[in-house]
């Protein structure tokens, strides 16, 4: 995804001379993500986490930045973790 780690781990790779990267993700940016989410800001609410990355990650890079709006199946062929809660 796009969010916390997955949005500074892109602009560290290409940072670092990556010069392609895929991303994806299915979410919207909503307010709360604003203060922890490095490519969200009060322009971002309510716009697609990859479009507004790969915007950021455009800016730079002159490599490929491949955003994607769906994330391929053979990606995560089991369940993947939705949750987690403590044992109480």
């Amino acid at each position: 995804g796009c969010g916390g780690m997955g949005g500074v781990a892109a602009e560290l790779l290409l940072r670092a001379g990556i010069d392609e990267i895929r991303i994806a993700d299915l979410e919207l940016f909503d307010p709360s993500n604003i203060h922890r989410q490095i490519a969200a800001g009060v322009d971002t609410v309510g716009t697609s986490k990859v479009l507004a990355t790969a915007k950021r990650l455009r800016g730079i890079t002159d490599g490929t930045i491949r955003p994607s709006s769906s994330i391929p199946r053979e990606l995560f062929p089991r369940p993947r973790l939705t949750s987690c809660r403590a044992p109480t």
